[in-house]
């Protein structure tokens, strides 16, 4: 079979393995939605789902591709009546029990009479028996050989048939579905949470053996009595560490049920344990409510709704949900893989500690998370900060408005989300987010009014108020008002500590932002204590240890920029080891931990381990994100400073180059982390003495910065001293000089006179 031939059964079989699935109007939609305007291809998946379904004459085109022992097979198989006592291998077919997209499955006993013994057959189908499909079933065979668990169903055989097919012989499970056991024995929450995770601890099994499911849905779970099930199905499954079996899998990335997809399998995202936890939210869901997280009118509705949509809470079907096991499923069906839990075996413990009266880890996404959230999902509905700003502070009385409504329940129904999404939505059809009276505000007052109106509204809800504080703090950041962000960071500090039950995260989120701005303004003792207080107060309260992860990785980083290197290496290690032990798989938070270590260890002069941390965090970020992501510009602008500071002019301007065209593409021509890559670009020209080619650029970024953060930023206080170091090499002294002197007035103005960078 040629290259082209078998680009093309691949396409079939993906289309084919989602089809299958599915019947009538719905599956013909299907089909004719993934094969598009080709009509070569709509007219062989058309035939093949007819060869499967009929019993009838074969088409003479399969018979000429599928080969004559495969049709052979496929012919003593097709007919009901030739089924029984058929023999395979040492196994006697019963009866047929099942077919699914690639196999049809019997019931079969020994026939060679050594013992009794019943086994579930499941054998190839023959119009599915191309050279992928005959290696992805030998794939399933070695997984399920590699895997001993009571919860997994055991492989007792496996070969070919007389006519060359593959087979698996898997022990006989009689049971049903793990969804009908529970409704038929009507089983409380309790109950129903035993059953769940019987059937996570096998998944969990199954990551520990670098396998994951990825076709997780209740038909592929059975019951056989209470606390008791087997997991079936493992054709679908990856192995997580096996690059050269990568291909077996990947090829069928498709997701076979969609109602049960995460959303990295619907955009093409990588595939990792993360996935099955998804899969085990849904499950989880639809075992206590009854009802789907994502109920579309067809699999493309579904996948909107799985990647741009938020679940409604468990409790909005089942009101005794209302809590912990909101918080605990939510957390699970995480759009971002690595907000989920690390691990199946967490997520099965937080269901211990419900189930124990303990407190859980899981928590309701905070506001903050929310409101950021939003605005990436509509970055380029936004015109700018103060289209921002009408955002968050149209929210913030909507908010309000809800809670005045529902304060008891307010803080943990996250359905509020989609209602809070669509009244935002509303302020984007102003044309002018500025006009009011006839007059022009500007972002600063918009900003203004925000911080009036939560003064105001919030008073009696000091714990929404002090969330409201953080978020809006972090816009004046935004701007560079730091002083009026302090103000309420102090004041959201101070209302955490005040509550009846203060919440340690709250306290400790506040801490860390405010700790990271005085560090910023040079205040850096009081930053170090309030980051050290943080991190005091995550590791007091076994928060979870992502959140200790974060602190440690803040503080590390204040450290090292306060020429600590010792303690502050000592910490992004330890934060390095807690992300390495808390998730399977590599993680996006990890390659920014390895980053910033590879950051600190360049600045105590130590290059060479620099640069091999610099890569290994560029490799994560590519395995996790991909290449077209603006953290993965980000690390290659790292790598390039670092390879330009070695002298290494030629890749730091390929690693530059490269950033720049990825931002770009993501952001646009007019986002300030294009600035920033132009910058370094022109750096690395000035340092080789390319004047002509360095000083366009510089003056691009300058006028970028100024229209994007006002004249008065310190990114506009750098641009003006990389424009003053040019004149100053080409001995332009007194052009040199006026822009280091307005570079100076901007610092002296957003740090005072006792910063680093002014003094």
């Amino acid at each position: 079979m040629n290259t082209n031939e078998q680009e093309l059964w691949q396409r079939i079989e993906a289309i084919l393995d989602r089809a299958l699935e599915v019947e009538g109007d719905e599956r013909d939609a299907l089909v004719q939605e993934a094969c598009g305007s080709d009509t070569g291809l709509l007219a062989r998946v058309r035939e093949l789902l007819n060869a499967t379904g009929e019993a009838g004459p074969l088409d003479k085109a399969m018979q000429d591709l599928a080969g004559p022992l495969a049709v052979a097979a496929g012919e003593a198989l097709a007919m009901p009546g030739q089924i029984e006592g058929r023999q395979v291998g040492p196994w006697e077919i019963i009866q047929e029990i099942g077919s699914g997209g690639m196999g049809r499955v019997f019931l079969a006993q020994r026939a060679d009479g050594a013992f009794e013994q019943q086994v579930a057959l499941k054998i190839l189908r023959w119009e599915m028996a191309t050279p992928s499909l005959i290696e992805r079933f030998r794939t399933e065979r070695q997984i399920l050989a590699d895997l001993d668990h009571p919860g997994i169903a055991r492989l007792v055989d496996g070969g070919l048939t007389g006519e060359g097919l593959p087979y698996l012989a898997m022990e006989f499970v009689d049971g049903e579905p793990i969804d009908t056991y529970c409704d038929r024995n009507r089983l409380e929450v309790e109950a129903r949470l035993e059953m769940f995770c019987a059937a996570a601890m096998a998944v969990e099994h199954a990551h520990r053996s670098l396998v994951v499911h990825r076709d997780l849905k209740p038909s592929n779970i059975l019951a056989t009595g209470p606390g008791e099930v087997k997991l079936l199905d493992f054709g679908v499954a990856k192995i997580v560490d096996a690059a050269a079996r990568d291909d077996l899998t990947l090829a069928h990335a498709a997701p076979a049920t969609p109602r049960c997809a995460a959303p990295e399998q619907l955009d093409g995202g990588a595939i990792t344990t993360a996935t099955d936890t998804w899969a085990l939210g849904v499950l989880l869901y639809e075992l206590l409510t009854g009802s789907t997280p994502f109920a579309g009118s067809d699999a493309t509705e579904v996948a909107r709704q799985v990647l741009e949509e938020e679940p409604a809470a468990p409790s909005f079907h089942a009101t005794a949900l209302r809590g912990d096991l909101d918080n605990i499923i939510l957390k699970a069906l995480s759009k971002e893989p690595e907000r989920r839990y690390g691990t199946v075996e967490r997520l099965v413990e937080d269901i211990r500690r419900h189930l124990d009266g303990m407190p859980v880890l899981a928590r309701p996404a905070t506001f903050s998370y929310r409101a950021e959230k939003f605005i990436r999902r509509h970055r380029l509905a936004l015109t700018g900060t103060a289209m921002t700003l009408v955002l968050l502070i149209g929210l913030t009385g909507f908010y309000t408005w809800q809670l005045a409504n529902e304060r008891d329940h307010a803080r943990q129904e996250t359905r509020k989300t989609e209602e809070i999404a669509d009244f935002v939505l509303s302020l984007f059809q102003i044309n002018n987010p500025t006009q009011s009276l006839g007059k022009e505000i500007s972002a600063r007052d918009l900003l203004d009014r925000g911080a009036e109106r939560i003064d105001l509204e919030l008073e009696s809800l000091p714990d929404i108020q002090a969330e409201m504080y953080l978020v809006v703090g972090g816009l004046y950041e935004e701007l560079g008002h730091y002083e009026k962000a302090i103000e309420l960071w102090e004041k959201a500090i101070a209302l955490h500590r005040a509550l009846p039950d203060p919440g340690h995260e709250g306290l400790s989120a506040s801490l860390s932002r405010y700790g990271f701005v005085l560090g910023e303004l040079g205040q850096v003792e009081a930053a170090e204590s309030a980051l050290r207080e943080a991190l005091q107060l995550r590791r007091a309260n076994e928060t979870d240890e992502d959140a200790i992860a974060n602190s440690l990785n803040q503080l590390g980083m204040h450290l090292s920029y306060g020429g600590e290197y010792e303690e502050a290496e000592a910490m992004l290690r330890e934060c390095i080891e807690i992300r390495e032990r808390i998730h399977v798989d590599e993680t996006p938070s990890l390659a920014t931990a390895i980053a910033n270590l590879g950051l600190t260890i360049k600045w105590r002069g130590d290059f060479d381990q620099a640069e091999v941390h610099y890569r290994r965090s560029l490799a994560i970020r590519e395995r996790t994100i991909g290449r077209m992501s603006p953290e993965y510009a980000n690390n290659l602008d790292n790598l390039g400073v670092l390879l330009g500071q070695r002298g290494d002019h030629k890749e730091s301007e390929e690693c530059f180059l490269e950033a720049l065209e990825i931002r770009t593409e993501l952001l646009g021509e007019e986002h300030p982390d294009v600035a920033l890559s132009v910058n370094n670009l022109a750096t690395l020209y000035r340092v080789q003495g390319l004047f002509d080619e360095a000083e366009p650029m510089y003056r691009r970024v300058l006028d970028l910065n100024i229209r994007i953060f006002g004249p008065d930023h310190r990114r506009v206080a750098t641009n003006l001293t990389n424009l003053a170091s040019l004149e100053l090499a080409r001995g332009n002294i007194d052009e040199a000089r006026e822009m280091f002197e307005r570079s100076l007035a901007i610092r002296r103005k957003n740090l005072g006179n006792e910063h680093i960078e002014v003094a």
